[in-house]
C-alpha cells in the first residue's frame, strides 16, 4: 500500500506554543487524516525522510504516494486584503501546482462578511484564482458548508464542490456511540469553557461566570492568558492579570478578587499540545464543553462527551447547521443561567442526521478511492 501524503494544518503543536502563531483547536482538524488513513504520512515536517528516500517533499508525494490530502480550514476570508493574505493564496497555489497525484482538499471554509453578502469586491483576486485553480486541479472539493460552496460557484464559477462539514467530525466514529451511552446515565464532571473574543460584552459575562463557578478554562491561542497562568503557578504574588481580564477587578467591590483570579488560572486553566491527552481529559473530567471555539467543543464530541457550540460568526453557525450540532448564539447564552445552558443541549438532531452525514462524507472519499468511515450506533 502506498503512503498517503498529508499537508496543511499541523496535527500537534510545537513546544513553544502558544508563544508561536498557532491555534491548538486546528490540530483537531489537522489530526483527522491520520485517524482515518493508516498509511498517512506527514509531509509538513522532515520525519518522513527516516523511512522514505526523496530529494524534496514534492518528489516524495509524486513518486511514492497515492494521494495528497491537504487540510485547509477557514482559509478564504472576505475583507482581508492585506499583502500577507494575498501572498498566502498565491503561495499555496504555487506549492500545490506541481502535485501530480490526486489532490484531496479537506474541509475548506470561507469566512463570510458581516453583511452575509457574496460580493466580488469583498475578496482579493488571488483568492478567486486560487478557487479556480482548485476547481481544475481537484475532481471534487470538500467544503465546510453551503456558503462556501456558493462562494466557489458565484465568484469563481466552480461547481465541483461537496458540502461535507468539517472532516474532523468523521475521524472517530466510535465516539458517537460512546456519547449516546454517556447521555443515558448520570453526567459527572465539570463544565469546560472556551472563549474567542475576550473583550466582547457577551463573552465577558460567560468568562466571569466560568471563573466564579470554578469551571475549567480551555485556552487554544492566547499567549498573554498563558503567560498569566504560568506566572500564577510560579509567582502568584507578582502575577499580573492581562488587560482583557481587568474588567473583573474594577471598582471598590469587584465580583472577582485578584487572589481568586490568580488561584483560578493557576488551577483551572488547561492547554493542550496533543489531541490524545485532550481527549482523555474530556473523558475523565468534563460533563460539558461549551463556548465559541468550534474545535474546542469538537474535542469533547470526539471523546464521547457533550459539547455546546456558542455561535459568534458565520463560520461557526454554518458548521453547526451543516453537522446538526447543538448550538446557541453567544448573546442568548449570556442571558441564560448555567443550568439553562446545560438543559438546552439536544443531540437528537445530530444523531438523526448522522447516517446521511457519513454517507455524504464517504461519497467524497469514494471519489478518490479512499477508505470509508464506518458508523456504528
Amino acid at each position: 500500500m502506498k503512503p498517503i501524503a498529508v499537508g496543511g494544518i499541523a496535527q500537534d503543536m510545537v513546544d513553544d506554543f502558544p508563544f508561536s502563531d498557532e491555534n491548538s483547536g486546528n490540530m483537531i482538524h489537522g489530526r483527522a487524516p491520520f485517524e482515518m488513513f493508516n498509511s498517512a504520512v506527514d509531509v509538513r515536517r522532515s520525519g518522513w525522510r527516516k523511512y522514505y528516500q526523496a530529494g524534496t517533499p514534492i518528489d516524495f508525494i509524486n513518486g511514492q504516494c497515492s494521494h495528497y490530502v491537504f487540510s485547509c480550514a477557514n482559509f478564504l476570508q472576505f475583507g482581508n486584503f492585506t499583502d500577507r493574505k494575498r501572498a498566502a493564496y498565491s503561495s499555496l497555489q504555487k506549492s500545490l501546482e506541481p502535485v501530480e497525484v490526486p489532490l484531496v482538499i479537506f474541509g475548506l471554509g470561507a469566512q463570510a462578511p458581516a453583511s452575509g453578502e457574496i460580493s466580488p469586491d469583498g475578496i482579493p483576486p488571488e483568492a478567486v484564482e486560487f478557487m479556480k485553480f482548485l476547481g481544475e486541479k481537484c475532481e471534487v472539493i470538500s467544503v465546510r458548508g453551503e456558503f462556501t460552496a456558493r462562494v466557489f460557484r458565484e465568484l469563481a464559477g466552480v461547481e465541483n464542490t461537496l458540502v461535507t462539514g468539517c472532516p474532523s467530525f468523521f475521524q472517530r466514529p466510535d465516539a458517537f456511540a460512546e456519547l449516546k451511552e454517556y447521555l443515558k446515565g448520570p453526567r459527572e464532571g465539570v463544565l469546560f469553557y472556551n472563549a474567542t473574543h475576550l473583550r466582547s460584552k457577551e463573552e465577558r459575562v460567560l468568562m466571569q461566570r466560568a471563573i466564579l463557578e470554578h469551571q475549567y478554562w480551555l485556552e487554544v491561542h492566547s499567549a498573554e492568558i498563558h503567560r498569566f497562568h504560568v506566572d500564577a503557578m510560579t509567582d502568584p504574588e507578582l502575577a499580573e492579570p492581562p488587560l482583557p481580564l481587568h474588567y473583573m477587578l474594577a471598582g471598590t467591590a469587584p465580583d472577582v478578587r485578584r487572589d481568586e483570579l490568580v488561584a483560578y488560572f493557576a488551577h483551572r486553566y488547561r492547554i493542550f499540545r496533543d489531541t490524545r491527552p485532550w481527549y482523555q481529559f474530556n473523558k475523565e473530567y468534563v460533563r460539558l464543553s461549551y463556548g465559541t471555539r468550534f474545535h474546542g467543543n469538537m474535542a469533547a464530541l470526539l471523546a464521547g462527551r457533550p459539547g455546546l457550540w456558542l455561535t459568534h460568526d458565520s463560520r461557526t453557525a454554518e458548521l453547526t447547521r451543516t453537522l446538526h450540532l447543538p448550538a446557541l448564539t453567544v448573546s442568548d447564552a449570556a442571558s441564560m443561567t448555567t443550568e439553562e445552558i446545560e438543559n438546552s443541549v439536544d443531540f437528537d438532531p445530530m444523531f438523526e442526521a448522522l447516517p446521511k452525514l457519513f454517507e455524504t462524507f464517504n461519497e467524497y472519499l469514494a471519489t478518490y478511492g479512499l477508505p470509508q468511515r464506518k458508523l456504528s450506533l
